[in-house]
């Protein structure tokens, strides 16, 4: 009797350290969550505006574009989760072109940047699996996947524009092929030529790697895209014009705390 009530009480002590840890399992996405991350990647804005010089019609040349964003979240269970983030986004662009204009007159090398910095308010759900079982039950990686929408506020923009290495008014019309009644005329600040808000779909995949019991090391691949049009109502005005939009996509780092873990 005595052996059978010493199984019995081991069956019945191995049941509740199971049952707690599957209630521990259970619970240890829920509640609050920090997250600090930054991005560096390429962007690009297209199709370009050409302010109806679309003779000039330049190549696209991708450069570095960056962001960095902190979120809290809560977690409703193991796996979802609502996270609202503020952020900085840095997204660059350039454009190259060389042009033979017509006989008697030298080729033409031209070349134009774009930099638009943002202010940047997220809604995001994130969605989480560590694949644990009641055998395994404190995975040091999970698998992640966020998306969401970033209501962007353009804080600065910069446009240039050069025609063989010399830095000409933007926008204006280039000779010989503009149309004599152009429609533009240069500005002296570049925020004139884009909308001062954005809304951006944003797109994530990642893993966390826990480095202690709270703490988890954050790497993903990260997307965003524009739906609106970045540009001015007042330069849209030109045939042939084709809405605008940013593209990024990069490399996601960062750091994130589990309060209730």
């Amino acid at each position: 009797m005595r052996v059978i009530f010493i199984r019995k009480s081991y069956i019945l002590f191995s049941f509740v350290c199971m049952f707690l840890a599957c209630s521990i399992h259970s619970i240890a996405q829920e509640g609050l969550q920090l997250h600090l991350s930054s991005s560096l990647g390429l962007s690009y804005m297209a199709p370009q505006n050409h302010y109806d010089n679309d003779h000039y019609h330049l190549s696209y040349k991708n450069k570095l574009s960056y962001n960095i964003e902190t979120e809290v979240g809560y977690g409703f269970n193991k796996t979802g989760a609502l996270l609202v983030g503020i952020g900085y986004q840095k997204f660059n662009n350039s454009y190259q072109g060389e042009f033979n204009p017509g006989l008697g007159v030298l080729t033409q090398y031209h070349k134009k940047n774009i930099s638009l910095d943002y202010l940047s308010l997220n809604l995001v759900a994130r969605f989480a699996n560590s694949f644990s079982d009641a055998y395994v039950y404190d995975n040091k990686v999970q698998f992640f996947v966020a998306t969401g929408f970033a209501a962007n506020f353009l804080l600065n923009a910069a446009t240039t524009y050069y025609s063989n290495d010399e830095e000409v008014s933007y926008p204006d019309k280039l000779i010989p092929y503009t149309d004599t009644n152009y429609l533009y005329q240069p500005v002296s600040d570049a925020k004139q030529l884009y909308t001062n808000f954005n809304l951006m779909f944003l797109l994530e995949a990642g893993i966390d790697v826990f480095i202690s019991d709270k703490f988890a090391f954050r790497t993903s691949i990260s997307g965003r895209a524009s739906v609106l049009d970045v540009n001015q109502k007042d330069y849209r005005k030109h045939d042939k014009y084709k809405a605008s939009r940013v593209y990024f996509g990069g490399l996601k780092l960062g750091l994130s705390y589990y309060i209730s873990r």
